[in-house]
């Protein structure tokens, strides 16, 4: 009964669970991710690097990576602001749509 359970729960997952699938640019994302994280750059593209935000800047974070795996989707991204950096953020397909579950 729990391996049905389980191949039932793996069959809804949009990405095989035995491999990673590597994004190399935002418009490889799935849109729907895309959507659920908000606005990012693409990867080389202009991005807001200070904490003053005007009308029309570009956004404040840019992609680097992505990589999925079964219902789980990594996006690493770079931030402007006064902590400048890189992150992660973590988002899960359930129910038939993407979440963010996790920002690291």
């Amino acid at each position: 009964m729990l391996l049905i359970a389980l191949a039932l729960a793996t069959a809804s997952c949009p990405y095989p669970q035995d491999r990673t699938i590597a994004f190399a640019s935002k418009a490889e994302m799935p849109q729907d991710a895309l959507k659920a994280f908000g606005e990012l750059a693409e990867r080389n593209q202009p991005f807001n690097l200070s904490d003053v935000v005007e009308p029309g800047d570009p956004p404040m974070r840019r992609f680097v990576k992505a990589q999925a795996q079964g219902c789980d989707l990594l996006l690493t991204y770079e931030h402007g602001g006064r902590a400048r950096g890189v992150s992660e953020a973590r988002l899960r397909f359930t129910e038939g749509r993407w979440t963010v579950t996790r920002f690291y």
